[in-house]
């Protein structure tokens, strides 16, 4: 009894061990300015930073508190509640909106202040904002904010899904910063601007219209001064204008001479800083970026950057994993970034994971242009048949679209990856993710496919999924002369360096692959072309197509975790984007990569059979009677006729052996084969 007691208070310690969250708080500092905002800071708007001082304790066990900072991140399936709290006067509740921005909580969020719910929000990876009602704020007291987090991933109603192939693992928690921002009643509310570039006298000027709307409670006329400034943080023009009540809108028009255009080699911008005045009151101020730069279509159908042909030399890059990038460090993602432009690379893909808006920004400042994606993947057929998880889908879609197209250099959404060609739920879908696009932004939509679409959609590119081979097929050639067709390859090189190319998944197999995709890529002049992925990265499940590995390491890279150029797709990368020297490739020799036990083992399973099956007589005419005599099994039970214990045990332990091997087998087979 006490050694039951004893058993029984061991399980009891090792299950509650394994159900403890585990919480890592995680450093994002990167002190380098990368905005406007950050140049710039408005005299006006004031912001409170919430990164410090939240207290955590679970829904389950309340009185079991930590303290710590974020961002923050905990196991997946578990909830979690942070709480934190910010003081603001009388006088900041009467003048000024209160806002919290949320960088990114993942995936669910219930967020309440001083115990008011003022918002659930799944999926809520993409930053959002909440405008505080002034009625349920305390002056000059603290306010509680408390935010309940669940990190649940489910087959039917989150995005991602809890099934997905290659995707990076998921983190629980709160991915980003959060802060309470103060913006005046008086204010400016929104600005646009376009440019037009013209000569005179054999000068080139810039002719830059900024069109400001402005929220006023009160008459009267006001002000609003522009300066512009160049990269350098100098001042190269100014105006200014005048609204009022009834006009919130003004035109500010400023002029250039010798204007610099943003371009990917030299991503030089300006800025432009705005003052609303009552008087000489300063009423708001705001800052913006200013590249000068426009992507649009050209007559043929392909993309251009200011006039000149843009081609999609494009990588997919993971920012966060726990493999290549432990710390969640911006600093780690910069050196990616900056390895991705000496690479070639002029695109940056993120398929699969929501990135931070900083990470936008590094990217424009490295002069890459950006894809932002719906994360799903290989569906099941039976949940786009689900009205409540299309709405979910279309939902998220909006939002994502409205969030991300704000920046500049983000110029492509996707609808998602793995999409079939010829299923009609997906193309209704895809059709609707495009007149999301087209109507909230002046963005470009496109739709990865698993396949070659043949029903065509309403999407500006389609983008075909290669794995591991490429078939020139006459649908992929068909397509490939219509202007809006580019590839995105992958190919895993689990093997490492060996002989030669004809080795498969091996460096020189992976190196061999993309050396065929992008020349086929330039031969027909496709819109562009991707590759998957510029580092290695960990995911939550081992995939037989990536071969296994104890950390769930998906070696699919042009780099390993590393960084270090010891892949020979490395080096054809490099080359074929940047027109340099042919990479030869040796073919090397072909070896069976047939492990020796599926030749061991059925002999050894044979053998002790027939080893058996001849030491007893007996044995051996009750098996013969049973395969070849199966009609007598009841007489059989009848005259009970008994299988000793031990051949009764024996015959099951081959039986599973075989069964065994044969599943392996196929499993084997197959292991590289998505489908």
């Amino acid at each position: 009894m006490k050694f039951r007691a004893f058993l029984l208070f061991f399980f009891v310690i090792v299950a509650l061990n394994f159900a403890a969250i585990k919480i890592k708080p995680i450093n994002r500092v990167f002190n380098e300015k990368l905005s406007a905002n950050e140049f710039f800071p408005s005299a006006t708007r004031k912001q409170i930073d919430l990164s410090h001082g939240w207290t955590v304790y679970s829904p389950e066990n309340p009185a079991k508190k930590i303290k710590l900072d974020i961002p923050a991140l905990f196991s997946e399936g578990n909830s979690l509640i942070f709480t934190n709290e910010f003081i603001l006067t009388q006088t900041q509740i009467d003048n000024f909106d209160v806002y919290v921005h949320f960088e990114g909580i993942e995936n669910f969020a219930e967020v309440s202040i001083n115990e008011q719910g003022v918002i659930k929000r799944p999926n809520s990876a993409i930053p959002f904002t909440i405008n505080i009602p002034s009625e349920i704020l305390l002056p000059n007291e603290p306010n509680k904010l408390k935010i309940k987090v669940t990190s649940e991933l489910t087959s039917y109603s989150t995005i991602p899904q809890l099934q997905r192939f290659l995707f990076p693992e998921h983190f629980g928690g709160v991915l980003g910063n959060i802060y309470i921002e103060l913006i005046p009643k008086n204010r400016i509310s929104s600005v646009d601007y376009d440019f037009s570039l013209f000569k005179k006298r054999k000068k080139t000027y810039a002719s830059i219209v900024f069109n400001t709307k402005t929220v006023t409670e009160t008459s009267g006329k006001f002000t609003l001064k522009l300066t512009l400034f160049n990269d350098s943080l100098k001042a190269v023009a100014s105006a200014s204008a005048v609204s009022n009540l009834s006009s919130p809108s003004a035109r500010i028009e400023v002029k250039l001479h010798n204007p610099v255009l943003w371009t990917q080699k030299n991503p030089k911008l300006y800025y432009a800083k705005i003052s609303f005045f009552a008087g000489d009151t300063l009423l708001d101020e705001i800052a913006l970026d200013v590249p000068l730069l426009k992507i649009s279509k050209g007559k043929s159908g392909e993309l251009q950057l200011n006039g000149i042909p843009l081609k999609f030399h494009g990588v997919t890059y993971v920012p966060f994993s726990a493999a290549s990038n432990p710390d969640f460090s911006y600093d780690v993602i910069k050196r990616d970034l900056k390895l991705a432009k000496n690479l070639g690379f002029n695109f940056i893909r993120f398929p699969n994971q929501i990135p931070d808006e900083k990470i936008v920004e590094m990217c424009a400042k490295e002069g890459l242009l950006v894809s932002v994606e719906v994360p799903i993947n290989f569906l099941p057929s039976s949940l786009w048949e689900d009205e409540i998880f299309n709405k979910t889908l279309l939902d998220f879609s909006k939002e994502l679209v409205a969030e991300y197209s704000k920046f500049y250099n983000v110029i492509l959404f996707g609808a998602g990856n793995s999409l079939v060609p010829d299923n009609e739920n997906h193309i209704a879908y895809i059709n609707k993710f495009a007149e999301i696009v087209k109507n909230n932004s002046d963005k470009f939509s496109f739709a990865s496919f698993v396949g070659f679409p043949n029903e065509k959609t309403n999407v500006d590119f389609v983008n075909v999924e290669l794995y591991s081979k490429i078939k020139a097929n006459e649908t992929l050639n068909f397509l490939a002369k219509s202007k809006n067709l580019f590839l995105t390859g992958t190919y895993p090189a689990f093997l490492g360096s060996k002989s030669g190319s004809i080795v498969k998944n091996s460096f020189e197999a992976q190196g061999a692959f993309f050396k065929k995709l992008l020349g086929f890529s330039v031969q027909n002049n496709l819109p562009g072309v991707f590759v998957n992925t510029l580092v290695d990265y960990s995911g939550d499940y081992n995939s037989l197509y990536v071969s296994y590995s104890e950390n769930h390491l998906y070696k699919i890279g042009v780099c390993g975790i590393d960084r270090k150029a010891n892949r020979t797709v490395y080096n054809v990368v490099r080359e074929k984007l940047k027109h340099g020297k042919n990479i030869v490739i040796p073919l090397g020799v072909r070896k069976t990569d047939l492990p020796l036990m599926f030749i061991v083992i059925p002999l050894f399973l044979a053998a002790l059979i027939a080893f058996v099956i001849n030491s007893r007589r007996k044995f051996r005419e009750d098996a013969s009677r049973a395969l070849l005599r199966s009609y007598n099994f009841f007489s059989d039970i009848r005259d009970m006729r008994l299988l000793s214990g031990f051949h009764s045990y024996f015959m099951f332990v081959v039986n599973a052996a075989t069964m065994a091997l044969l599943v392996l087998n196929i499993l084997y087979f197959l292991r590289a084969n998505i489908i």
